[in-house]
């Protein structure tokens, strides 16, 4: 299966989600590595989507709505998972909190990790066992569309981070979420950094993703006008 990365926070590991189900006494499911990477993906869809979109429930818990119809579809029933499983257990093991009510605007329910605020810095972790389905219609299904991808992800490969530069920018940002976004698009690293611990220099992999009009979205695209002055390539303004 072709590698397939997702971003998730550091205070988040698979080792961690099976001591939780192993404490919960599902001692069968804490084996169940695709049940795992299906929770995984589950957790790096509401962090990636609550950095654009948020709101507060009632008792302070921080969501974002994700269509559920969408979350039904990628994650099918591989495995013998199904979402309404996945969704359970991730309950079960407190990693989140779900608000039932739905959004009448797109019929879509909101999804919340626990102790958001303190989901500061993200690391890539590596899908083995299971990868979502494509979307119907996008690059990633057409002909040439694997070819595509994978040159794009070469040409920003080369892209250098001027993290210094990025810490001045981050120390005059008043909004948090600016600063995590922009620490989630250009920190790619595999590796669970600290606030306080040295970055890689280099973007090491690409966070890729197409929207439903067939726009392609990337690293370079997300992180905001102001921390580009950060980018060069080959020395180069980009």
């Amino acid at each position: 299966m072709e590698q397939y990365l997702i971003k998730i926070p550091v205070e988040i590991t698979r080792e961690g989600i099976k001591a939780s189900l192993l404490k919960a006494n599902k001692i069968k499911e804490s084996s169940n590595e695709i049940l795992l990477d299906k929770m995984l993906y589950v957790i790096a869809e509401i962090h990636r989507v609550s950095l654009k979109v948020y709101f507060e429930d009632e008792k302070g818990v921080e969501l974002t709505h994700l269509h559920s119809k969408f979350l039904k579809k990628n994650l099918g029933r591989s495995g013998g998972i199904t979402y309404k499983q996945v969704i359970d257990y991730l309950l079960l093991v407190d990693l989140i909190d779900v608000d039932e009510s739905y959004k009448i605007s797109n019929y879509s329910k909101g999804y919340g990790i626990k102790n958001r605020n303190k989901l500061f810095h993200v690391y890539q972790v590596e899908l083995k066992h299971w990868k979502p389905k494509p979307r119907k219609g996008s690059l990633e299904t057409k002909p040439d569309g694997l070819n595509l991808l994978s040159a794009i992800r070469d040409n920003i490969a080369r892209v250098d981070i001027d993290w210094s530069y990025v810490e001045l920018a981050n120390m005059n940002e008043t909004s948090m979420y600016a600063v995590t976004s922009a620490l989630y698009n250009l920190n790619s690293s595999t590796k669970r950094y600290g606030r306080s611990s040295a970055f890689p220099k280099k973007i090491k992999d690409i966070y890729l993703t197409e929207d439903d009009y067939g726009r392609l979205h990337h690293n370079l695209t997300g992180i905001g006008r102001k921390y580009r002055p950060a980018l060069t390539v080959d020395g180069e303004d980009i």
